[in-house]
């Protein structure tokens, strides 16, 4: 895999975690369960909802 196409993945994974997380968010689950689903820090989480 080219380091350009293993870039984009990577964004792309980005990008879909973060569409998840604001969805999670708006069905009204908690930010302490969001950040354990998707294994990445409560703050991390509290950064991209209000990104």
């Amino acid at each position: 895999m080219s380091i350009g196409r293993a870039e984009g993945v990577s964004i792309g994974g980005a990008n879909a975690t973060c569409r998840i997380i604001k969805e999670m968010n708006a069905n009204g689950i908690p930010i302490p369960v969001i950040a354990k689903c998707v294994s990445i820090p409560e703050e991390k989480v509290e950064t991209i909802l209000k990104g």
